[in-house]
């Protein structure tokens, strides 16, 4: 599934881009896809209305294959959200262990 010429891959819609929204749904497909095409996962344009990010959405689902993409994009990936949250904390508060694991070899510290 690949997106059509002409459309905008990192355009907002509901507060959301469709990075964010196909990375916290769980659909690593999708967001391969979206990759591939050059959307633009930039921390200012992949974080919600709380200041989350993608990283720390599928961190707090699991997602453990989705979050990969995120981290081997050289982005800060100790980032804290509006409440002052970071991914760590979000994936290890849900009990995401192996996500957990996954976070901490690629050197997250929060």
């Amino acid at each position: 599934m690949l997106p059509e010429e002409g459309v905008d891959i990192n355009a907002f819609s509901l507060l959301e881009t469709p990075l964010f929204s196909a990375s916290c749904s769980g659909h690593p497909d999708v967001v391969e896809s979206l990759l591939d095409a050059g959307a633009n996962i930039s921390e200012e344009n992949e974080k919600n209305k709380n200041g989350e990010t993608t990283l720390m959405m599928t961190a707090e689902e699991g997602y453990s294959d989705i979050a990969k993409a995120p981290i081997h994009n050289d982005r800060d990936i100790n980032v804290e959200d509006r409440c002052g949250y970071a991914v760590m904390k979000s994936g290890r508060e849900k009990g995401r262990e192996d996500v957990v694991q996954m976070l901490a070899e690629a050197g997250t510290t929060k």
